[in-house]
């Protein structure tokens, strides 16, 4: 695939990923009056694994049997995309969607260590100067989001130490896709990731869950249950491998600091969360840096050296 066709495919696939995503914060938000931490996730989970593995079983078969056959390369993301899921839904238990939105961008900065320490070709793009600038927007725009979310109680500050915890697991799982999606394609590796995820969700459902509480709630709520986990679980990875695929793990990562704008937007029409004139400012900055890395680091993503 010519460069050009590449860069332009993982822009896209990144900023489907980020409207995608956008909208995790809201679903577990409106699903936390009904499920535990642990029985959302794992149905999620489940949703979203099976919805794609019908899916990759009809049109990708071939690549289906070939990821299952190096299941071994998918243990260790499917263990760091849950642990990520359970802590970063506990942050939205203990606080609200807006703040856990804003939050867990400080992956960023995980995933910009991890990829500096072990891709050596990532380098040069965290170097650019417009990168490092890109990102003292994006830091400011973040912090000052969150400290002007709420007010600091023991609550609030909890629910951020767990969404920071998960962050590091995020980061640590999108590094280990750097392989996987060099390897396997995405569509035949998901499925069996978000399976093995499940799983390991289901013993601790199984102790402090409830697997029956689906047959409790409306048949709206059931919806919202499973239309979250195929959409925002599942259609989402599938846009950031085919991003990764396409733009290593940095940039795609990079962009997506300006998804909490959405997810604020999203939380303002749905539930009703509003944003001070503080968080606004503070979020104005982080579109600057986002527009930075767009306009002046993935546009010059050229395979040249930046400068």
């Amino acid at each position: 695939m010519p460069p050009s066709i590449s860069r332009n495919t993982g822009i896209l696939a990144t900023l489907a990923t980020a409207f995608i995503w956008a909208w995790p914060m809201i679903f577990i938000r409106m699903l936390s009056y009904d499920f535990d931490i642990y029985t959302q996730s794992f149905y999620r989970y489940l949703s979203a694994c099976v919805f794609f593995l019908i899916f990759s079983m009809i049109f990708m078969r071939h690549e289906l049997v070939r990821a299952a056959r190096n299941v071994k390369l998918l243990v260790v993301p499917s263990l760091l995309v849950a642990f990520f899921q359970m802590f970063n839904v506990a942050g939205v238990y203990m606080t609200n969607a807006s703040v856990v939105g804003i939050a867990n961008r400080i992956n960023t900065l995980f995933i910009v260590l991890f990829s500096y320490l072990l891709f050596s070709e990532e380098r040069r793009v965290i170097k650019s100067r417009y990168f490092i600038i890109a990102n003292l927007f994006v830091i400011t725009g973040i912090a000052g989001l969150t400290m002007g979310a709420t007010e600091l109680d023991l609550e609030f500050n909890m629910g951020v130490v767990m969404v920071l915890i998960g962050a590091v697991f995020w980061a640590a799982y999108i590094i280990s896709l750097r392989r996987i999606v060099n390897t396997l394609e995405p569509l035949g590796a998901f499925p069996i990731i978000q399976f093995l995820a499940a799983l390991v969700f289901l013993p601790i459902v199984l102790v402090s869950g409830d697997l029956l509480k689906v047959a409790e709630v409306s048949i709206q709520t059931n919806i919202i249950l499973v239309v979250s986990g195929v959409i925002c679980v599942g259609l989402g990875n599938i846009t950031n491998y085919i991003a990764i695929k396409h733009l290593g793990s940095t940039i795609p990562a990079s962009i997506l600091t300006f998804k909490p704008i959405l997810t604020i937007l999203f939380a303002y029409i749905i539930l009703g969360e509003v944003l001070t004139t503080f968080q606004l400012l503070s979020g104005l900055l982080l579109l600057v840096g986002c527009w930075i890395i767009v306009a002046k680091v993935v546009t010059r993503y050229t395979g040249t050296e930046m400068r």
